[in-house]
């Protein structure tokens, strides 16, 4: 009887201790995981190199979209009929900067209608001068402004949502609210939208911002962040009068 109780308590054991890990087992267990370990630091180490290398492109291919750009002025408001676009533009600049010579190479309605009119002038040494003056501009219809680049005129739009937020909830504020190309300046401090993310001269925008206006403006801030100008339908540009 008693034999027979051992013989079951060591069947018993052993189909047990075959379940168990040995030390052999847990050692190569251990190697693998580390060995796991390392390849996983490696290939963080590959993406985060990557993400660096994708932003560098990113920048330079923005910077030279950007100087491609220098000599452009876009002009808005120009109706759809008298399609002498070099004439009509020419004549425009010139009331803007009296006296001072104006070469343009073309001028091309983007688009079908009242559409946009891209004026590529030869050079940009009046492109200051002319932009400085736009504002006169103002009881015409007609606005002229710079020729942006996608990302540029993406955060101009978010810029532009922060202005009408902001007014729109703090109509007294007794604050210059204007708009800088891509930036938004607010009594000698600039908004801008780096990397995705609202600053203030560097500082946190909300921070300033709420010190500012005295205020939680946090819902506002997201609003803008997710801020997106749906893009209008392509057309093909018409109209191209560079003579």
């Amino acid at each position: 009887m008693f034999s027979r109780i051992m013989v079951g308590f060591s069947k018993l054991l052993e189909d047990s201790l075959k379940e168990v890990a040995t030390k052999s087992d847990l050692g190569h267990l251990g190697n693998l995981i580390k060995k796991i370990a390392v390849e996983n630091d490696f290939l963080r180490a590959s993406v985060d190199r990557l993400k660096k290398e994708n932003a560098d492109l990113r920048y330079q291919i923005e910077e030279v979209d950007r100087r491609s750009r220098k000599n452009n002025l876009i002009l808005k408001g120009l109706p759809a009929g008298n399609e002498n676009l070099m004439h009509t533009s020419t004549k425009i600049l010139r009331e803007l900067v009296v006296g001072k010579e104006i070469g343009i190479d073309r001028a091309t309605r983007l688009g079908r209608g009242n559409a946009p009119v891209l004026i590529e002038m030869t050079d940009n040494h009046v492109v200051p001068e002319i932009l400085k003056n736009a504002g006169k501009l103002i009881k015409t219809g007609v606005s002229i402004s710079k020729d942006l680049t996608p990302l540029m005129r993406s955060k101009a739009n978010r810029m532009l949502k922060l202005r009408w937020e902001l007014r729109n909830r703090f109509p007294n504020a007794n604050l210059s609210m204007k708009l800088h190309d891509d930036t938004l300046k607010i009594d000698g401090k600039t908004i801008a939208c780096i990397e995705d993310e609202l600053k203030c001269d560097g500082e946190d925008a909300l921070l300033v911002l709420n010190k500012m206006f005295d205020a939680d403006v946090g819902d506002i801030l997201a609003r803008v962040k997710n801020f997106v100008v749906l893009p209008p339908k392509k057309q093909n540009p018409k109209n191209d009068d560079s003579t």
